[in-house]
């Protein structure tokens, strides 16, 4: 289920995302050149159309789903954008908010220590004279710590810290062990000058 919180802040990522490109949002003059080009198929766009595109984009859906919620076809999406590009710019936009949103959930996931509450059922006993009569059900809040992921951890450290510290640096490494070990000794000479010069 999505907290009210979550949702608050999706909207004032769509709203953010939005303000950002205001300035390109000459809805009329949009509408006057899809007039003018032919292309009055597409439909009339409106501050609306281009929130809801923002909003599905920062959901995660495709070009393709985003074109089906407007009822186009890819064609007609393409010559919208192209008429229009600041939906390219929102989209854009709005997928990089996801992945910030996803790539610190990840983190969160990974790292643990993050509260959360959940609701608990306990059977609580009935007394009656100092004896026992029956029992019903309570609902409590217990207020729990997310454990740290060993898994995730591992993956992130494989596949994010692997940029800078990992196989993708020994390979660059390599690269210019390989370019140095190719430089004859003038080349070399030339370039231990240039390195002395610098410091």
């Amino acid at each position: 289920m999505v907290s009210r919180e979550h949702c608050m802040n999706k909207k004032q990522a769509v709203e953010e995302v939005i303000t950002s490109y205001k300035g390109l949002m000459d809805i009329d003059t949009i509408n006057d050149m899809i007039k003018i080009s032919g292309n009055e198929d597409i439909g009339q766009v409106s501050k609306k159309t281009i929130t809801n595109i923002a909003k599905w984009a920062l959901n995660g859906a495709s070009n393709k789903e985003i074109a089906n919620n407007l009822e186009l076809t890819d064609k007609q999406f393409r010559v919208l954008a192209s008429i229009c590009p600041v939906i390219m710019y929102v989209m854009q936009n709005s997928r990089e908010l996801a992945d910030i949103v996803v790539a610190g959930t990840l983190y969160d996931t990974a790292v643990g220590g993050k509260k959360f509450r959940e609701e608990q059922l306990i059977k609580v006993k009935d007394y009656e004279d100092g004896r026992v009569v029956g029992e019903h059900i309570e609902k409590f809040t217990v207020e729990k710590e997310l454990p740290p992921n060993p898994y995730l951890l591992k993956f992130l450290a494989e596949n994010k810290l692997s940029e800078k510290f990992g196989k993708g640096k020994e390979d660059k490494d390599q690269e210019v062990v390989s370019i140095v070990n190719g430089l004859d000794k003038e080349q070399l000479d030339k370039l231990n000058k240039e390195l002395l010069k610098d410091n």
